[in-house]
């Protein structure tokens, strides 16, 4: 399932570097980190029904 957190990532444009099942994802600002954060909860939520 990580795989495809990976796409779903590359899909949306993101510059981000995973190691095992740990994610480090580059973005601007603390605000763009918010909405990136709540977008990949509700990703892995709803796609993918994992528990967050």
């Amino acid at each position: 399932m990580i795989n495809e957190l990976d796409q779903e990532l590359e899909r949306r444009g993101h510059r981000y570097c995973r190691w095992a099942d740990d994610f480090l994802i580059l973005v601007k600002s603390e605000r763009a980190a918010k909405r990136v954060m709540d977008g990949i909860v509700k990703y892995l939520e709803e796609e993918l029904q994992l528990p967050v």
